[in-house]
């Protein structure tokens, strides 16, 4: 992990496939995080990023690995006009925000105490980072994805 990066873990009360499927099915990552993912999952493929009624479509934002259901890395995010005037920010933060390096994030998912998967979320990103830093004060969390998901 590089000076730029960091690395958080969750507990999740569910199964590494279920998840998976929370992290990769447009359902549920629009119920937990508004935002879905168009793409074929496969390494090397584009993802589309959909926040509401935006589409935000760039070649860079690539699948890096995908390892159902212990792996999954991809390229994050596309600062573009249309993303900032949707979420309140200025022609000059949108620009601070694109001429960062794009960041990565990766989840690696492990069996732990029984059925409860734990993921290690690592993003990295350019020194400074204005966009995902505020992750960085994480640390600790716990949440639930439904047996039922």
């Amino acid at each position: 992990m590089s000076d730029d990066s960091f690395q958080y873990k969750i507990y999740i009360d569910t199964t590494p496939r279920r998840l998976w499927r929370a992290l990769t099915d447009p359902t549920k990552t629009k119920k937990w995080w508004n935002v879905s993912f168009v793409t074929d999952w496969k390494a090397g493929s584009v993802m589309d990023v959909k926040m509401g009624h935006l589409t935000i479509r760039d070649p860079q934002q690539i699948i890096l690995e995908s390892n159902s259901p212990s792996r999954l890395a991809y390229t994050w995010h596309t600062f573009s006009p249309e993303w900032a005037s949707a979420n309140g920010y200025s022609e000059d933060e949108r620009l601070k925000f694109a001429n960062e390096s794009r960041s990565k994030v990766a989840f690696d998912i492990e069996k732990a105490n029984g059925w409860c998967a734990s993921p290690w979320c690592t993003m990295d990103s350019s020194p400074g980072a204005l966009c995902t830093r505020p992750f960085a004060k994480g640390g600790h969390h716990c949440s639930r994805v439904s047996r039922r998901s």
